[in-house]
C-alpha cells in the first residue's frame, strides 16, 4: 500500500492554500492599518478567522 505520494501531494497543496490565506491576511492588515489583533474591522476579523480556523483543523484532517 503507497500512501505517501498522494499524502505529499495533498499536504502540499493545502500548504499552497495557506500562503494564499495568509497573504489574505496580510493585504487585508495593510488595506485596514492594522499591524497587531484584528481592530474593529469586520473585513480582517474574517480574513484572520478563515486562516486560524484552516491552521486549527487541516494538520489533523490530512492526518486522517
Amino acid at each position: 500500500m503507497i500512501t505517501g505520494p498522494a499524502s505529499f501531494f495533498y499536504a502540499g497543496l493545502l500548504g499552497l492554500l495557506l500562503i494564499a490565506l495568509s497573504a489574505q491576511v496580510v493585504l487585508a492588515r495593510r488595506r485596514f492599518r492594522v499591524g497587531l489583533g484584528a481592530g474593529s474591522e469586520a473585513g480582517l476579523q474574517q480574513a484572520i478567522r478563515v486562516q486560524a480556523n484552516f491552521v486549527e483543523y487541516v494538520p489533523f484532517a490530512t492526518l486522517l
